[in-house]
């Protein structure tokens, strides 16, 4: 929509679209993650709610089809990195952080 009612003048800049990058950047943290686990669980750590980008971490994580997590939401056993569920722990193999 956006593409539609900007100038002419932008469209000869060859602006490209994001979802390529965030295309690569998924493979990539799954190829990381594949070293732990066939199917790696990854989620977004973000500061919380009162952060001021708060907002693009949800964003960011829907976008991206990962869990969206707070320091709070994991513990650690036997040195391995987990996310607290209802289900009881569920290990994590990679975390992003933005920060």
């Amino acid at each position: 929509a956006v593409s539609r009612t900007i100038p002419p003048e932008l469209h000869e800049q060859r602006v490209q679209r994001l979802a390529p990058f965030f295309q690569k950047v998924q493979q990539a943290l799954k190829r990381l993650g594949q070293r732990l686990s066939e199917n790696p669980r990854i989620v977004l750590l973000s500061p919380g709610s009162k952060s001021a980008w708060y907002f693009e971490d949800v964003y960011l994580a829907r976008y991206m089809g990962y869990s969206l997590v707070e320091g709070a939401d994991l513990a650690v056993r036997d040195d391995r990195i987990f996310l607290k569920t209802l289900a009881g722990l569920v290990p994590i193999d990679v975390i992003v952080s933005r920060g």
